[in-house]
């Protein structure tokens, strides 16, 4: 470890453990969940979200000279007010999350999904209209309400908590998610806050698999959006009664159901492929080269004061 750059996870994501490509990572670096390496670390990196009371309040660790604190996060401000809280925030030199607003992008979109959304759609199960899996119930955009309406006027298939009318397995995983998905002809994606550059897997799956995702969430979703014409979103709508109306007829409507597929066909939007291009890259790379030019800063930035 000597004359490495070391970052140190100070918790982890949720607590789980860090999952990334050691080989990518440049050379010089060394990442690290071991606290005991706190001082000797170059940089700090911290999931807000889970971070303690004594954090909050400022009584957490020391930071030490010339440390670069990192503040980490995929979450919802909505529902994590302390990523909105100033005197929280302040604290940390980089941000890391799904803003695009953020100095390193840690968005939900893998380099995977190139591939992933390219695959055709399966044939869909007779009956199989709507299906949602919400279990969360945080909701700060209506999405409770407005899926509770739904139903009164459209046969959907809930698999998650909320709601729930369709059985699964138990220890069911993603893979079930995504099977189950793929046989419906739209899926309910609502996320849990209706935030700019929030767009989560809710939005991605429906597409890998073949359904017709029904979004409620980040206002500028079209951005997120790999083709034209490949998710009906809510907003475009004055209420569940008008969108189950349109849903039905849609469902019955072959020609104009299959619209919905034709960009699995066509080159991604511009817009798309460059946020896939920097998915290219993994987050924890990017980390690093945002670590080196901030220290290459700090020590031009000293060199200057000295002189």
């Amino acid at each position: 470890m000597k004359n490495k750059t070391i970052i140190l996870f100070y918790n982890s994501m949720w607590g789980e453990p860090l999952d990334y490509p050691r080989e990518e990572i440049p050379e010089h670096f060394f990442i690290t969940e071991d606290r005991n390496l706190y001082d000797r670390a170059s940089a700090v990196v911290f999931h807000v979200p889970s971070l303690g009371f004594d954090f909050i309040v400022g009584r957490g660790p020391i930071k030490k000279e010339s440390q670069i604190w990192v503040g980490w996060s995929m979450e919802s401000a909505a529902h994590h007010p302390i990523l909105s809280t100033e005197l929280v925030m302040r604290r940390f030199d980089l941000t890391m999350t799904q803003s695009r607003d953020s100095d390193i992008w840690c968005p939900y979109l893998l380099s995977s999904n190139r591939e992933d959304l390219r695959n055709e759609p399966l044939e869909k199960t007779d009956g199989f209209l709507v299906n949602a899996f919400i279990s969360s119930r945080y909701d700060t955009n209506g999405r409770t309400e407005y899926l509770r309406e739904m139903m009164k006027r459209i046969d959907v298939h809930s698999y998650g908590k909320l709601f729930r009318n369709a059985a699964q397995p138990n220890g069911a995983g993603r893979q079930f998610k995504l099977d189950t998905m793929a046989r419906y002809k739209f899926t309910v994606a609502f996320e849990n806050a209706s935030e700019p550059d929030y767009v989560t897997e809710k939005f991605y799956d429906p597409l890998i698999v073949g359904s017709v995702p029904i979004y409620l969430g980040a206002p500028n979703i079209e951005e997120f959006s790999p083709g034209d014409k490949c998710f009906i979103n809510v907003s475009d709508f004055d209420g569940p009664e008008s969108l189950s109306r349109f849903l039905h007829d849609l469902s019955r409507d072959t020609a104009r159901y299959s619209e919905y597929f034709e960009w699995k066909n066509k080159p991604f939007r511009r817009g798309f492929e460059k946020l896939l291009q920097i998915q290219n890259e993994h987050l924890f790379v990017r980390l690093c080269r945002k670590i080196d030019k901030t220290l290459e800063r700090g020590a031009a930035v000293n060199s200057l004061t000295n002189t």
